[in-house]
């Protein structure tokens, strides 16, 4: 399900509270070191994390220890000093033209399959970032493993300029007038060829940071000028084009713009061209730049439904100095930022490995791994590359993200669902205590392990943290990055995301939920916010409206077993709605229920949704004129009951004539559901007159075997279990008297005993009594034994003495138990 971090400024005017502005990342409003994690508000699975090839690949490419480079970035061994990247972003090389060779920054001059325009395809050319290619396709699990294609530029003789690096003027487009479907062809060439050889491209951009003015012939490195709007969409539609002609599975994929906000104009752009949408499978955005990342969530994932890629970023951290704990805290910061408020699919940084020389030059700390450029083949491993392992080693492929408060905290459930990540960072220069509540989890572990980098620490596991009842309470060292790793069990039952609306400020801050505003660009997707007033048992309530006609859904995917599902709302409105409903949807099972025309809450239930596949979706849908609103609270789903489709019975106890069974039984419905144990409440029937049957509890007549049918009222389910009866055995016993008396003895009583065995075998005799315990190993047929039981008292009350006699006869063990009774006696 998607989550949101957007927040509006809202001020009440009469019932409704009117969106005035933006406010960005605003922490929630909880004390400083205390972290709730709500478990029922995930993300869509992520895809993991990821590296652009292009410059170092083409660089260091045929390095001689090139294999220990791929394994730092892609080796699937976590416990090894890798960061287990999965996906690669392949460039493809415009090409510059010949007579310009060298003048590029290392490793930047990638090149083209055609050196020139009346040139064939060399399909040896760019050796060096295909074997990156091929090294890191051979690292990650096939299952996990991604490749998206790119391109920065068209060759060079395509145009203004002659360079593949930008007009002469940096603002102006560079590729030549009508050349968008040549350009095209070129890249779905390429595409197709790397098909055919195995490695098929998810995704192809032609653009990156088309609406800068970065890329002139002053630069140096491959860049292309593509003005918003018109000459974007028509360079999208040509590649989309080639693409599909050849029949690739190939998708597109837009804008890679170097900021949010530039993300967002290109978008408008590209709609106000008329530019068909869905014609793109992915949305790329770089964050160099801020802006607004959560109404580019919304616009991409909410209302285009599309995958979204944080595609391309690099973090300088200040000065020079590869192994300051500075730059991995910035790091650690700009990369929560992205998590928590863009909240991409997939993650991705530019280069990984980066050239030493350039960092230098340019004072940043550029890249994970820098390596020399001096053609030693040297390199060396930042803090920040052991930073970004704190994120990569345990939020992995298949992981979902979860809403937690704090904005230093990210938290994310394994894809078995049983292991909970969180990893948080202190950037002060004390000490931090932090409190995460885990209370919302089925159960936890007794201790969390914990993974750290600090100056002096380096992704380092140190002693494990105890989780004490439902909180995890830690200090976090200053300046440090930590990561905790807790055994979980999700709750059985699933909750709608935030049904109450109560997490987060009031506000377009609306975690759990999604929003698709008017069209798949989110035209629209202000309409919808929280404000105080719900009636949830807390504050918040989420409010449809808009001055002007609007149309606006705020939903969710919800994962549920399958079954029948009623979901339930607390709904008012002032009335004029063209349509205010919420609509429970799966598949092609769809119920809706309207919001009645009153500006007082009341129940609505959109009841009796089939879902086969697992997802159950919920919408609060309004299209609406100007200035009326619609709130919703309260949302929350239950599984209705269905009827038992199959019923698992079985007879417990001794099967034996005249013994008693019981049915013990079990049903499920006909999803598959367990209903539990229905024993008591089954009906069961013999077809053997002889059986007493007593609810579930079967008396056993006469031997043979019998069928015992077994139904559940009110459904049709029936189990039929049979029950081989066996003759009761005739009970055997052996001829053996016992007699007990008193006599005194000195002046003291005594107890005797005497057995006789009447029997024609052997026996075994115990002879229990107060006073102590007689055996006879053997008395013969015929025979008696006697004991006498010395009490020391000189007066006793009467009792008896307990005799077992023990035999073997016919094969089968034999015994008989008696009781012989003695009077009370005084003596002396």
């Amino acid at each position: 399900m998607g989550r949101r971090s957007r927040t509006v400024a809202a001020t009440a005017t009469l019932a409704i509270a009117l969106p005035m502005g933006v406010a960005f990342g605003a922490a929630p409003a909880y004390a400083a070191g205390e972290v709730e994690i709500d478990p029922s508000v995930e993300g869509t699975p992520f895809g993991g994390w990821g590296t652009s090839l292009a410059w170092s690949a083409n660089y260091t490419g045929d390095w001689s220890n090139r294999e220990e480079l791929a394994d730092l970035l892609f080796a699937n061994d976590l416990n090894s000093p890798s960061l287990g990247l999965n996906i690669a972003r392949y460039n493809i090389g415009g090409g510059d033209a010949p007579e310009f060779a060298g003048t590029l920054r290392p490793g930047a001059e990638v090149p083209g399959y055609r050196s020139g325009p009346d040139e064939q395809y060399n399909w040896e050319a760019d050796p060096r970032q295909r074997w990156w290619l091929d090294a890191a396709k051979a690292r990650v699990p096939a299952d996990d493993f991604i490749v998206d294609a790119i391109a920065y530029s068209a060759p060079y003789w395509m145009t203004q300029s002659g360079r593949s690096i930008g007009n002469t003027d940096g603002s102006q487009d560079n590729l030549l007038s009508g050349y968008e479907d040549e350009f095209a062809n070129y890249l779905a060439d390429v595409t197709e060829h790397f098909a055919e050889q195995g490695t098929e491209f998810r995704v192809l951009s032609p653009l990156n940071e088309p609406s800068t003015n970065y890329w002139s012939t002053a630069g140096r490195q491959e860049g292309m000028h593509v003005s918003p709007g018109a000459n974007q969409a028509a360079l999208l539609d040509a590649t989309y084009e080639a693409l599909a002609a050849r029949g690739l599975s190939t998708g597109l994929s837009a804008v890679d713009e170097t900021s949010i906000d530039l993300s967002i104009s290109d978008l408008r752009a590209l709609q106000a061209a008329g530019f068909d949408m869905s014609r793109v499978d992915q949305i790329n955005a770089h964050t160099y730049s801020g802006g607004d990342r959560d109404a580019l969530h919304q616009m991409a994932v909410g209302s285009g439904e599309k995958r979204l890629q944080m595609s391309e970023v690099t973090i300088p951290g200040g000065s020079f100095n590869p192994q300051a704990i500075s730059a991995s805290l910035s790091f650690a910061s700009a990369l929560t930022t992205d998590l928590k408020q863009l909240r991409p699919d997939e993650w991705v940084y530019w280069q990984a490995l980066e050239s030493e020389a350039e960092s230098i030059a340019g004072d940043g700390n550029w890249g994970l791994v820098h390596y020399t450029s001096d053609g030693s083949e040297e390199y060396s491993i930042t803090r920040k590359f052991h930073a970004f392992r704190q994120y990569t080693n345990f939020i992995r492929p298949g992981s979902t993200f979860l809403w937690n408060s704090g904005s230093s905290t990210v938290s994310a459930l394994n894809e078995d669902r049983d292991e909970l990540t969180i990893v948080t960072f202190n950037n002060g220069s004390s000490p931090q205590a932090a409190s995460f509540d885990l209370g919302k989890f089925a159960a936890v572990g007794a201790e969390a392990r914990v993974f750290r980098t600090s100056a002096t620490e380096d992704r380092a596991e140190v002693a494990a943290a105890p989780v004490a009842g439902d909180t995890l309470d830690v200090s976090l060292p200053a300046r440090s990055i930590s990561t905790f790793v807790v055994p979980v069990e999700m709750p059985a039952i699933p909750e709608v995301a935030n049904g109450t609306f109560e997490l987060g400020d009031p506000g377009q801050e609306i975690p759990g939920w999604l929003t698709r505003g008017g069209d798949t660009y989110g035209s629209q997707i202000t309409a919808d916010y929280t404000q105080r007033g719900g009636i949830s048992g807390g504050e918040l309530e989420l409010v449809h409206y808009g001055t002007d006609p609007y149309t606006v859904t705020t939903y969710q995917d919800l994962r549920v077993a399958p079954g029948m599902y009623t979901v339930r709302a607390e709904a008012r409105s002032n009335g004029g709605t063209d349509v205010a409903q919420l609509v429970a949807s799966s598949g092609e099972s769809r119920a809706t229920a309207p919001v009645p025309n009153d500006e007082a809450f009341s129940g609505i239930a959109a009841e009796n949704v089939e879902v086969l596949d697992g997802t159950l979706r919920i919408e609060l849908e309004t299209r609406s004129p100007g200035n009326r609103w619609v709130a919703f609270d309260n949302v929350t789903i239950e599984r209705q009951v269905s009827p038992a489709a199959t019923l698992a019975a079985s007879a417990v106890g001794d099967a034996t004539e005249g013994s008693t069974v019981q049915i013990a039984a079990t049903a499920t419905d006909r999803y598959g559901q367990s209903l539990g144990d229905v024993s008591d409440s089954v009906e069961v029937t013999s077809d053997n007159a002889t059986d007493r049957v007593d609810g579930a509890s079967v008396t056993l007549g006469e031997p043979g075997t019998r069928t015992l049918t077994v139904t559940l009222p009110g459904s049709d389910a029936t189990a039929a279990v049979e029950v081989d009866v066996i003759a009761a055995p005739e009970e055997s016993s052996l001829d053996v008297t016992a007699e007990a008396a008193t006599r005194c003895a000195a002046g003291k009583v005594q107890v005797t005993v005497k057995v006789t065995n009447n029997d024609d075998v052997a026996v075994q005799v115990a002879a229990v009594s107060e006073y102590g315990t007689k055996t006879f190993a053997s008395v013969a047929p015929g025979k008696s034994a006697t004991h006498a039981y010395t009490t020391r008292a000189t007066n006793i009350a009467g009792g008896e003495v307990d005799v077992t006699a023990s035999a073997t006869v016919d094969g089968q063990p034999v015994s008989t138990l008696m009781s012989a009774p003695y009077d009370s006696r005084t003596c002396g």
